[in-house]
């Protein structure tokens, strides 16, 4: 092994040591620390995403891209002049380093305060009554927030399209901050759609938010009646929340705060499925009776967004998913996946401090 593949190695192992003690030392920090942290955090990603919002696409693609291109034409290369070393010990330094960068600017979120404690929340354990009637309080919002909006020919809803949803994604967090809710400061930059959106469907990616860029891309090809609730989503990321579930939450705080009623609904919309597959799990019999009662427009949307969803199921979306569970399990998410179905106490909290 060369002096300079060594000295990569030594580079990557470092990288990988201080990510270590970054997420030992957050794991023990008092509420001191993540205050800076998450003032510190946002004010990165806020500046990175004021750049990238200078173009019109996802930048993050774009470096995609390129680092695909750079790394096949760079192991052709190095194939030939048979330095297989100098190309592994490049690439697993650069992995290192991204990691390292991952958790230093933003990472260390997961670790931090859920968003219901920098509220003021309390959540605690509810029973399936209350569960219920949270749910059936969801159902009948959205019912209500879905019969202003136009209707399409099958009895779905109909939306703008993706560029005006975006232009307008961040106002329910702008009105949560005029409230006095300081948390949802920070860039009001604009949700991006992912050019190759159909790619990320087999993977079950509705959107994804980039530390590297400060970027919220959203999947356009998700169905339409969720997109605005994932906008929120992700710009959540952005904002310092990293929880799964937290973000899903403040989701749908923005999303019922926004003036536009394309938002209302698609919180209300997302809200209802969150509480009803919850219901489900705990008492099928009274999940399938409060269904009965959903409104024509409602039953059409998740109808059809569950046909929507069906088509990309397989081994490539279960794969990713797997990837998914391992990475937020890393970074203290101990429930995985399953995080995003944790939002559920969030809201019945939320329904019963009303």
């Amino acid at each position: 092994m060369k002096k300079h593949d060594i000295t990569r190695l030594v580079i990557a192992v470092s990288a990988l040591a201080l990510t270590g003690l970054l997420m030992l030392t957050a794991k023990k920090a008092n509420a001191w620390f993540f205050s800076f942290y998450t003032a510190l955090s946002i004010g990165i990603e806020g500046t990175l995403s004021k750049i990238t919002g200078i173009f019109p696409f996802s930048v993050f693609e774009l470096l995609c891209l390129i680092g695909l291109v750079a790394l096949i034409v760079n192991l052709i290369l190095a194939i030939k002049r048979k330095r297989i070393m100098k190309w592994a010990t490049a690439l697993f330094m650069t992995v290192c380093l991204l990691v390292l960068g991952f958790t230093f600017t933003w990472g260390l979120n997961h670790l931090g305060p859920e968003i219901t404690e920098r509220l003021g929340m309390e959540v605690g354990q509810y029973t399936v009554e209350q569960l219920e009637e949270t749910t059936r309080f969801f159902m009948t919002q959205a019912g209500e927030a879905a019969s202003v909006l136009p209707q399409n020919e099958d009895g779905t809803t109909a939306f703008s399209s993706f560029k005006d949803l975006a232009r307008e994604a961040s106002d329910g967090y702008k009105t949560l901050e005029n409230e006095g809710f300081e948390v949802f400061g920070g860039s009001d930059a604009k949700p991006k759609a992912l050019a190759s959106g159909k790619l990320f469907s087999y993977t079950g990616t509705t959107g994804i938010f980039i530390f590297l860029t400060g970027e919220s891309n959203v999947n356009p090809d998700a169905y339409i009646a969720s997109i605005p609730f994932t906008m929120c989503h992700e710009l959540a990321h952005r904002k310092a929340v990293a929880q799964e579930e937290g973000a899903n939450f403040c989701a749908f705080l923005a999303c019922s705060a926004s003036k536009n009623p394309e938002f209302n609904y698609s919180g209300f919309y997302e809200a209802f499925i969150y509480c009803y597959n919850s219901l489900y799990k705990a008492a099928p019999d009274k999940a399938l009776a409060l269904w009965d009662d959903a409104s024509p427009r409602l039953y059409a949307d998740i109808t059809a967004g569950n046909r929507h969803y069906r088509k990309y199921d397989g081994k490539v979306k279960e794969a990713a998913q797997s990837v998914n569970d391992a990475y937020l399990k890393a970074y203290g998410e101990t429930q995985g996946v399953q995080s995003y179905g944790a939002v559920t106490d969030s809201l019945i909290a939320w329904y019963l401090a009303q």
